[in-house]
């Protein structure tokens, strides 16, 4: 079994501008994981590698700007289990990742159950941890990292590690 997923790397310029919370009880995400996720697919048998690959080789979109902006937290601020940084233009990368839902339909995979929200996780803070990261939302609210190119995402393997996970890029596909 190998564990996928797909998403959009960012750039290096805007990975490095994007704030990381620095407060004990707070798990972050290490600068070179920093990613926009389209796709959980999670754990799939190694010989349906290939057929996934062929179906995303199908998916065409124009490239696009986008724009790395704001914090926000899921599932909420009374509760907040997930700390990211936004992704704006919304409406570009979630046509992104309905073709990307197409392209896997006929293969069985079935809709994402969650809605989809472009963000680039950041941390994940421990309960006891709850007021340095509403902190980190506030100081952060307003943060821009700029403007990048959307013109590829990249089906990646995740690897779970006791340092923490290592993504393996298995194959970018370009826009266009």
């Amino acid at each position: 079994m190998i564990r996928l997923f797909t998403a959009v790397q960012l750039p290096d310029h805007i990975r490095e501008a994007i704030p990381i919370p620095d407060s004990s009880g707070i798990k972050t995400v290490s600068e070179e994981n920093l990613h926009i996720t389209l796709r959980y697919l999670g754990e799939i048998r190694r010989e349906r590698v290939q057929e996934l690959r062929n179906a995303l080789r199908t998916v065409s979109f124009n490239p696009f700007a986008a724009t790395a902006a704001g914090t926000g937290c899921f599932p909420n601020r009374r509760n907040p289990a997930v700390l990211w940084v936004g992704v704006e233009p919304a409406g570009q990368i979630e046509a992104l990742f309905y073709r990307i839902e197409d392209a896997l339909n006929p293969l069985g995979y079935g809709p994402e159950k969650r809605r989809f929200h472009p963000h680039i996780t950041v941390a994940r803070p421990r309960p006891r941890a709850k007021k340095a990261a509403i902190d980190f939302l506030d100081q952060y609210s307003d943060f821009s990292a700029g403007e990048f190119a959307i013109d590829e995402f990249v089906l990646y393997e995740s690897i779970l590690r006791r340092e923490g996970p290592e993504y393996r890029m298995v194959e970018v596909y370009g826009g266009g």
